[in-house]
């Protein structure tokens, strides 16, 4: 009796310790599908010029979800800090202020902004453009300068 008792007990525990604690039911939850998809990486801007980023100070990452309407469009601007930008919707194009050199960027896009180079934005589709832009750059220091003096496009 004490060993059919015994392999009761056994058994019982074994049952409960497949309900509870069976890895296979806990791993299935714990291993949904998690991809990974590199969609940028790059030593240069856009245009082929260096990356750099600060060299004193206080580091700072921001980033910020920028929105186009329509053929909406930025004024003449630079980025004295490294940025990173993600388009989500939309067609910008891009446009070098110096060489006129443009770019137009889509949807699922990934792309190292210019680095202290006058530039302007501008939405070429139907739709709005969304696009996340991440700038690497210190405490302190402005993420975009305007052009001080408007200049037609």
């Amino acid at each position: 009796m004490k060993i059919v008792h015994f392999t009761s007990c056994a058994l019982l525990f074994v049952i409960i310790s497949l309900f509870f604690f069976d890895t296979s039911l806990a791993q299935t939850v714990k291993n949904q599908p998690v991809k990974s998809t590199q969609i940028l990486q790059t030593q240069t801007t856009w245009n082929g010029a260096d990356l750099s980023y600060p060299d004193s100070g206080t580091e700072e990452i921001t980033a910020l979800k920028i929105e186009f309407a329509p053929g909406a469009e930025t004024a003449w601007h630079r980025h004295p800090v490294a940025s990173l930008a993600y388009i989500i919707s939309g067609e910008l194009e891009v446009i070098l202020k110096d060489s006129k050199e443009s770019k137009i960027f889509r949807k699922g896009d990934a792309f190292a902004e210019v680095i202290n180079t006058w530039h302007y934005g501008k939405n070429i589709g139907d739709e709005p453009v969304e696009l996340i832009v991440f700038y690497v750059g210190e405490k302190g220091i402005q993420l975009t300068e305007l052009l001080s003096e408007p200049e037609i496009k």
